[in-house]
């Protein structure tokens, strides 16, 4: 006899359409309409998922918490998923996902004694093939999702398209991982009333012995109600003959069903909502800044706690990571939410920034107040390396002249490592005051692992500034050269119009180019999944329009102007205008790598468009690869893509590779001239298309819309062969990611420079933290290559220094004691 599972649940967003307050209105009433039936209808389960609203009922209502408490023990009420929340499945690193996890699955654990063996996100939009690592090494066994509830037409991915995705199936991920996937095929909710119709159809329609339904009000919570539960329980009395139907669990579920010889899916499982990969930009670059405070911020407290110089601060660490956690949910990260939450959420960010920021601080200086003084007419600069790796690059430092400096004299620098003088010049500094008193230098250097790194500034004293702006004109060209790469800028444009790494050529004409395209006022962007119609891009302004641009008091300015130059890069600024938005866009030339960078800071005035920075690609059939949460991810031309730090294009027969490193940007489209990261939208807020019949937006008033306003964005762009990319890429873009920093300090001690180090080589660290129980310290590492690769982990203050080996794209999680190395699960088991 077939058996219907039922799974009573509300979908309960903390926040959408509504705020905290509201969302926490919402939790309480429906945990205490779903207690009650528990308590009152025999056989009657109650599932819900999501730590952060039981913490808002022990908070809020302690002692409903406690109903809760003893209705699970009786087995009436069930922990489904156990993360902290749903949150996006596409754009948090990897490490965010093992916190939503770990933070959740601890909570319920020490709350109730339970651990769910089935992760659920069933309103997530799309999910990427690092959950499935991820989840086997966190314990799960089976994992539910509705979206994407069908595929787009014509998507097609590796192994089964997307569109013949069968309901239950074995998901394998990264290095060999696997977990059974469960899409469902009906809605997570039902409305009011109708749940035992429903439930009654779907008996009815769907074959198969052991089947399951969700139902319960969703959205702004509900879950069951009276007249759902008096009718669900008629129908199960009245089909008993022909359909067993049970109050049930996703555990109860899975048990009762033969998961042995499931067809196999080996890619992400998107695209959904495709929208949601580029809206509301600022949200994602906070969310981006805070994962890499967060680390950095760990790694450094566990370094200073090994040397004794403070106690790791646990509550800081994570009460920051509660704000991380909270903001990547579904309806937030993506940018669907409504502008009261994103003013909210922007704000939780940047406290959790803060109070990162305030932790590296006390890193910082416990590390470098160790070094000697200075001596007599140079400056110390510290630079703090937060990695396990040597990093050599240009670092910039502003620090002040000892006096203001009215003699009309220029007060220069060189930037010294101990006896060696390193490359170096001034540049402008951030202030604007009109004396030789702050100033700005940048210097090529190289980094020692995990430390704070000492440098003086010699100073000396010329007759002027040595460096005056130089215009370029349309007619002139300028051409770059620094033994790795040469650069033809087309000052016509305001573009790079040539990119080669040793006489060859990576990249042709449009590097950097802004360009337009038509989108819609939806921030899911429900209808179609490629976003390809060119509109026009940015141009060049006029000198007059530079000027007003500028807000200089000349009447007109050239829109092209080498900014800085010295013995260690050169700097170009373009301003640049499209209708009603301006640009400008600062190219940063590095005068020793094979790498430069591109800042762009775009005044965004459109609506109902969408711009894309171009990265143009030469040579035949590329093939197209990105950052995955753990993992790389193969790109195509079928629709608007999701990736993390880095994209990468690769000419296999030409033996070449071209990287493109961001701080803070995720969509992006591959066509048969390259990839164009998608930097801005202009949608409305929640602009949800639910019907044909009626226009979107009342077309009588203004509409709010999101990304209006100035918006920064950083790229690194790597050029050279394949096989040195392909290993240096990841690193690199950790490291612009989580950026050295440069502070100028006077110290007083005498043996800074000798401090044990911790370092690694062969892997990723992702992270260095004290461990949950305070045992030790927990390493995680990531094997970022192809290949297997023997690692090595120096922990000089732990007295450790051990080598192993990762297989490609593994996840290892090193337990480290005094001593002792030894390999723990992903929640430190």
């Amino acid at each position: 006899m077939k058996k219907l599972h039922l799974l009573c649940n509300a979908h309960l967003d903390p926040v959408w359409q509504w705020r905290i307050p509201e969302g926490i209105g919402a939790a309480l009433s429906t945990f205490r309409v779903a207690a009650e039936f528990c308590e009152e209808f025999d056989g009657f389960i109650f599932n819900h998922n999501e730590a952060v609203l039981y913490q808002w009922v022990e908070e809020y209502d302690p002692p409903l918490f406690q109903r809760i408490a003893a209705l699970i023990k009786a087995g009436r009420w069930n922990i489904m998923g156990g993360w902290y929340l749903q949150p996006d499945c596409n754009m948090p690193s990897g490490e965010s996902i093992v916190r939503q996890i770990m933070t959740g699955l601890r909570y319920f654990e020490e709350k109730f004694g339970v651990r769910p063996l089935t992760a659920m996100n069933m309103d997530s939009f799309g999910h990427s093939k690092g959950l499935v690592q991820i989840m086997e090494q966190a314990g799960y066994k089976t994992y539910m999702f509705m979206r994407p509830e069908q595929a787009a037409e014509g998507c097609r991915t590796e192994g089964l398209p997307l569109s013949k995705l069968p309901q239950i199936f074995c998901w394998e991920g990264y290095n060999n991982s696997k977990i059974i996937g469960y899409r469902l095929n009906s809605p997570y909710n039902t409305l009011f009333g109708t749940a035992a119709a429903v439930i009654e159809n779907y008996a009815q329609d769907i074959p198969g012995e052991n089947i399951m339904r969700c139902w319960g009000i969703g959205d702004h919570g509900g879950g069951p109600s009276r007249k759902d539960l008096t009718e669900i329980n008629a129908l199960i009395k009245r089909k008993a003959g022909e359909c067993e139907i049970v109050h049930s669990t996703p555990d109860m579920f899975f048990d009762s069903v033969d998961i042995n010889n499931l067809p196999e899916y080996t890619h992400d499982i998107n695209p959904i909502d495709v929208g949601c990969y580029t809206t509301m930009h600022e949200i994602k670059r906070l969310n981006r800044l805070l994962e890499n405070k967060l680390a950095t911020a760990e790694k450094l407290s566990s370094l200073c706690e090994m040397l004794g110089i403070f106690e790791y601060p646990v509550e800081k660490i994570d009460s920051a990571y509660k704000d991380l956690l909270f903001c990547q949910f579904h309806d937030i990260l993506p940018g669907t939410s409504v502008k009261p939450v994103e003013e909210d959420s922007i704000r939780m960010l940047s406290h959790g920034v803060e109070e990162a920021e305030k932790v590296i601080t006390k890193a910082f200086y416990g590390m470098a107040q160790l070094h000697h003084p200075a001596e007599e007419n140079e400056i110390p600069v510290f630079v703090m390396n937060p990695h396990p790796y040597e990093i050599t690059d240009v670092f910039s430092c502003e620090y002040m002249l000892s006096d203001q400096n009215w003699s009309g004299t220029f007060i220069s620098g060189t930037v010294h490592s101990g006896d060696t003088a390193l490359p170096s010049q001034m540049e402008k500094e951030q202030s604007n005051f009109n004396l030789d008193w702050r100033k700005n230098i940048s210097f090529y250097a190289t980094l020692k692992p995990m430390s704070v790194n000492r440098f003086d500034v010699k100073l000396t004293t010329l007759p002027k500034n040595p460096f005056e702006v130089i215009s370029l004109t349309k007619e002139a060209a300028y051409t770059f050269k620094n033994g790795y790469l040469e650069i033809a800028f087309d000052t016509a444009s305001g573009c790079i119009e040539r990119l080669l790494y040793k006489g060859k050529e990576i990249s042709a004409v449009g590097m950097g180019e802004l360009l337009v395209y038509e989108d819609n006022c939806d921030p899911w962007r429900i209808t179609g999944i490629k976003l390809d119609n060119l509109l026009g891009k940015f141009t060049l302004l006029s000198e007059t329009e530079s000027a007003r641009l500028a807000g200089s008091h000349n009447k007109a300015i050239c829109p092209v102007r080498i900014i800085e130059d010295g013995d260690v890069r050169t700097c170009i600024e373009v301003l640049l205008g499209y209708e009603h938005s301006t640009a400008q866009v600062v190219y940063k030339f590095n005068k020793f790598e094979q790498s430069f960078d591109i800042d762009v800071s775009i005044n965004w005035a459109e609506k109902d468009k969408l711009v894309r920075m171009n990265f143009p690609f030469s040579g035949k059939n590329p093939s197209w690869t990105g950052q995955d949460m753990y993992g790389t991810k193969p790109l195509t031309d079928e629709y608007e893509m999701v990736a993390q730090k880095w994209v990468m294009g690769t000419s296999r027969e030409r033996g070449l590779a071209m990287s493109v490193i961001n701080d803070s940007v995720y969509g992006l489209m591959i066509d048969d001239e390259g990839m164009k990261q998608s930097l801005l939208r202009s949608p409305a807020y929640t602009g949800h298309d639910v019907s044909e019949e009626k226009p979107l937006l009342h077309q009588d008033r203004y509409y709010p819309r999101s990304d209006q306003g100035e918006r920064c964005i950083h790229f690194t762009v790597l050029a050279g062969t394949d096989a040195y990319l392909n290993v240096q890429t990841d690193i690199n873009a950790q490291y612009k990611n989580e950026l050295p920093f440069a502070v100028s300090y006077f110290p007083g001690g005498t043996n800074g420079s000798d401090m044990p180090k911790i370092r690694v080589a062969g892997a990723r660290v992702d992270t260095v933290k004290k461990a949950n129980d305070n045992n030790g310290y927990i390493f995680r590492l990531f094997n970022y290559q192809d290949t297997v690769q023997t690692v090595l982990l120096s922990a000089e203050p732990l007295g450790i220094h051990e080598t192993f080996t990762m297989e490609p794209h593994e996840i290892k999680t090193m337990r480290a004691v005094q001593g002792k190395l030894t390999e723990a699960t992903l929640l430190e088991e």
